[in-house]
């Protein structure tokens, strides 16, 4: 796809078997004129990539000024990647960037060319701008490292390491779709109270299982009460175990108020002596046991922390979430009705889409030819393991006629979707021709006019019919069709 096919039509032998006779037999003299068909296949992006800075995230206060650390800028879930730019903009009063070196992603496929530069952005700010391309025609798929950036700290504070514009494009020069995902830095000691792991998902959590979640605490220094309240949907999950584990060797002193209507569990924990952590630490683990399938977020909410002195400490929150149910849709069949129109006429295009998840669904279709939407359809209340066939009315009239049309069919990831390779499918083309084209030659001439007279009176059934050649579709080959194609006479692509 996106690619173009060229095809040389010659004459090889003009040998004395081939010549040309006028009305008193002399012979006409024949110059031979080659030609060439091309055809460009309509291009259909691949799913989005993802650039991003990795580690995402780096706190670390051991970082301070005039020490370095090294990120990576990576790729994942690429599609033919021949070239990729990017640009990197942070604040120069905090890092600054002082060495780049090209990662193995595209080096994987052959010799590349790869440049870097740092300039001023703006006052606060400096760019880093790279580029490497393949020096082959070639692609790369899959994941991989761009870039190894080395970074060193110009001071205390806070910076984002921000992809601010980038470009990926195969080996015939087209952009390729992708998502990027940004970095942080911070030598300032922050700390966060987060659920872990903040996602717990997967059709094995039916009613009945079990699984647990952790409470960590990071990087807080101080440290004398910690305060927050756990919430959840009890409709969905039930806690049915609380551990309360030690920090620093120390048991807290602890109050909990468990509420297994309302769905929340409320912490307080005071420790004799104030505790440091640096890095993370488990400070409660909970079972929980589901009740029914569904989505509940399982939140950190009136959260607190005071130091020795009765001071507030500033802190981050990171809430979980349970996803104990299948979220699956899928186009399982495409096709329009014919595959060759003339303008004007319609094309129904039908379109099988089928729920693989557990929750009944409402989705929305949209059919393309090419990159022309031609109708999006919203699917209502389809059932688990339901399939249900749409269809879709495609006028042609206000589409280019001499072309191939590919018809496609998407379906946008519902939410929590894992599985979203079936949500798109692409199944068969209609090349529309001129009117009264009969023949498909990319001209009307005498030839399309003759072949309707010779089928003239036929009809859906006779031993001659051609449904090609019924130009008003009224399953008759009629004078209305020969006039028709008159009124388009020497109309050509």
């Amino acid at each position: 796809p996106g690619q173009k096919v060229k095809c040389n039509i010659e004459f090889i032998e003009l040998g004395d078997n081939t010549f040309l006779l006028n009305t008193i037999g002399g012979v006409i003299p024949i110059t031979p004129i080659n030609a060439q068909y091309e055809y460009s296949a309509p291009w259909v992006p691949p799913p989005p990539a993802t650039i991003k800075i990795t580690p995402q995230r780096i706190v670390d206060p051991t970082l301070t000024v005039g020490t370095s650390f090294n990120v990576s800028l990576v790729i994942k879930n690429s599609t033919q990647v021949n070239q990729w730019k990017v640009k990197i903009i942070y604040d120069k009063n905090i890092i600054n960037a002082t060495a780049v070196y090209e990662g193995d992603f595209l080096k994987s496929a052959g010799p590349t060319a790869f440049e870097y530069t740092i300039n001023i952005y703006n006052e606060s700010f400096n760019m880093l701008q790279m580029t490497c391309s393949l020096t082959i025609d070639a692609g790369v798929n899959g994941d991989g490292e761009l870039a190894k950036i080395t970074f060193l700290v110009n001071g205390n504070g806070s910076s984002h390491i921000k992809i601010v514009e980038a470009e990926l494009l195969n080996p015939i020069g087209i952009s390729l779709p992708f998502n990027k995902v940004d970095g942080y830095f911070s030598n300032i000691l922050v700390a966060s109270l987060r659920v872990e792991p903040n996602e717990v998902r997967g059709p094995e959590y039916v009613p009945g299982t079990t699984f647990y979640i952790n409470i960590t605490l990071s990087n807080v220094e101080n440290l004398k009460i910690c305060v927050f309240n756990l919430t959840y949907n009890p409709t969905i999950l039930q806690e049915i175990n609380i551990l309360i584990l030690p920090v620093a060797g120390q048991m807290p002193i602890k109050k909990l108020i468990v509420d297994d209507i309302s769905g929340y569990i409320y912490v307080i924990l005071t420790y004799k002596q104030s505790v440091t952590v640096y890095g993370s630490i488990s400070i409660m683990k909970v079972d929980f046991e589901v009740q029914s399938l569904g989505i509940t977020p399982i939140n950190l909410t009136q959260t607190s922390m005071l130091n020795i002195d009765g001071q507030a400490i500033a802190h981050e929150v990171y809430h979980g979430i349970f996803i104990g149910l299948i979220r699956d849709v899928a186009i399982t069949n495409l096709y329009p009705d014919i595959t060759v129109a003339y303008e004007g006429w319609v094309v129904k295009i039908f379109v099988t889409v089928k729920n693989k998840g557990n929750l009944t669904e409402t989705i929305q279709v949209k059919i393309y030819a090419n990159q022309t939407l031609i109708q999006s359809i919203n699917v209502t209340e389809l059932l688990p393991a339901e399939e249900e066939t749409i269809t879709v009315i495609w006028d042609t009239k206000n589409f280019q006629p001499c072309k191939f049309y590919t018809i496609r069919s998407e379906i946008p990831p519902v939410p929590y979707e894992l599985n979203i390779m079936d949500n798109t499918l692409e199944n068969g083309s209609v090349k529309i021709r001129l009117m009264g084209d009969v023949d498909g030659n990319g001209i009307v001439n005498m030839t399309d006019i003759v072949t309707l007279i010779q089928h003239f009176r036929t009809y859906s059934g006779h031993p001659l019919w051609d449904p090609l050649l019924d130009l008003d579709r009224n399953l008759l080959i009629d004078i209305r069709d020969v006039v028709t194609a008159i009124l388009n006479f020497l109309r050509q692509c």
